[in-house]
């Protein structure tokens, strides 16, 4: 699992797209100089890159351990 997708505009978008998830850029404080909106939600990518299990970014640590079999499934 990664814990944040990097790497130049076309990669991060192929792999946004690929997975379904939204991202774009804001203008952000003079502090970050830029924001980022994406979609917040942990997803399980198996090892050959096929998207197993999606859970709302708001679950808790039961939630994620409850559906864990399904992602070893």
């Amino acid at each position: 699992m990664l814990p944040a997708v990097t790497g130049d505009a076309y990669a991060i978008d192929r792999i946004a797209t690929t997975y379904g998830v939204h991202h774009e850029a804001q203008e952000g404080s003079t502090v970050v100089g830029h924001l980022v909106i994406h979609t917040a939600m942990l997803m399980f990518v198996d090892r050959d890159r096929y998207l197993k299990l999606v859970l709302p970014f708001k679950g808790t640590a039961e939630d994620v351990a409850d559906d864990l079999p399904y992602f070893f499934s």
